[in-house]
């Protein structure tokens, strides 16, 4: 299949309507940044096939409404809008691979995504695939010292080595265990040392704790924490990019550089 490809150039506000209007022209590609996309996938990306699949990576997040994403994509001083519809066959994914969910996507966000576009006017996609370089959550295992504890939130802060203060918050769903027996929350003492999993929030420094064990037989590194599983690994120059394996779907991989 024939496609043109355009790299690190500056769209005119008429070159950007006729790519919108040439949706049925044979295979559209369009670039602009650096190439490598950014340790946040900052870098703007344009795919659009002869038989109208859309590949779009580093768009930026105007706002979501119920299960629709409006977002733009800026070349130079031109923007494209896009919609992207999504539904429950739609995977979403976080910026190091961890599964996530249209609710967690909001205005500022940086996406990539990937679909068909919609028979609608406009640059409308129905996503298979939404990843967002924005969401920090990841799937952790931290170790501390219990520093504070607040019963009214059911919470308490966990001095660890590398993550300065974490707000562990406790749900009706989370094991607590102290020397291999449940334990109830008001047992928790301040000193405690304390190992627990969960989701991690980088940006607002907390963790829903899925499992807390108390006075655990030291297993861990040194360093006051620790990961376990393989979705998320914090906040880094990750990788991950949106690879097209054919003109009818795409594949997401994700990698670390």
């Amino acid at each position: 299949m024939k496609s043109i490809y355009w790299k690190n150039v500056t769209m005119s506000a008429a070159f950007a309507l006729s790519a919108v209007l040439g949706l049925a022209a044979p295979g559209l590609a369009l670039a602009e940044g650096n190439g490598q996309g950014g340790p946040e996938g900052s870098g703007v990306e344009v795919h659009i096939t002869g038989n109208g699949n859309a590949l779009v990576r580093g768009a930026k997040v105007v706002s979501v409404s119920g299960t629709d994403v409006s977002a733009t994509t800026a070349f130079g001083p031109s923007t494209l809008s896009w919609i992207i519809h999504t539904d429950t066959s739609t995977q979403f994914v976080r910026r190091f691979g961890g599964a996530s969910s249209v609710a967690e996507i909001t205005a500022g966000d940086t996406i990539s995504f990937s679909g068909p576009l919609a028979t609608s006017s406009g640059l409308v996609v129905n996503a298979k695939i939404v990843k967002d370089w924005s969401i920090l959550k990841t799937r952790s295992m931290l170790t501390g010292v219990v520093a504070s504890i607040n019963a009214g939130s059911s919470s308490f802060g966990l001095s660890t080595n590398n993550h300065g203060t974490v707000t562990v918050n406790v749900a009706s769903s989370t094991i607590l265990m102290k020397n291999g027996i449940n334990i109830l929350f008001s047992l928790l003492g301040i000193g405690d040392k304390v190992k627990a999993s969960g989701t991690f929030d980088a940006q607002a420094s907390t963790l829903a704790a899925e499992r807390i064990d108390v006075n655990f037989a030291a297993s861990t590194t040194a360093d006051g924490s620790g990961h376990e599983g393989n979705d998320d690994h914090g906040k880094g120059n990750g990788g991950g990019f949106l690879k097209f394996w054919s003109d009818h779907f795409f594949k997401l991989n994700f990698g670390h550089k």
